[in-house]
C-alpha cells in the first residue's frame, strides 16, 4: 500500500521541477547509450507495473512519453 500523498516529496517551484525533468533526461540518454542499439528491439524487458516481457526499446519509449505528460502538467 502506497503512503498518504502528504509523505511524497513535494515540488517547491516550477523551476526546481524542470531541473528534476533534466536531470531523468541526462540518466535516460545514459542509459540508452548503455544498452546500445542491439539490446533495444531484441531484449525482452518487464517493469513492476506491468510484468509482459516487451522490448526493451518500447519499454523505453513509454518511458519518455510518461515523462512527457508530468512536463505538460507544469503548464496546467
Amino acid at each position: 500500500m502506497l503512503p498518504p500523498a502528504e509523505k511524497f516529496p513535494t515540488a517547491t517551484s516550477v523551476a526546481a521541477v524542470r531541473n528534476l525533468l533534466l536531470e531523468d533526461k541526462l540518466i535516460a540518454q545514459r542509459m540508452l547509450d548503455e544498452a546500445g542499439e542491439d539490446r533495444l528491439p531484441n531484449e525482452p524487458s518487464t517493469a513492476p507495473w506491468d510484468p509482459r516481457p516487451i522490448p526493451l526499446g518500447h519499454r523505453l519509449l513509454g518511458m519518455v512519453g510518461h515523462l512527457g505528460n508530468h512536463q505538460s502538467q507544469l503548464f496546467y
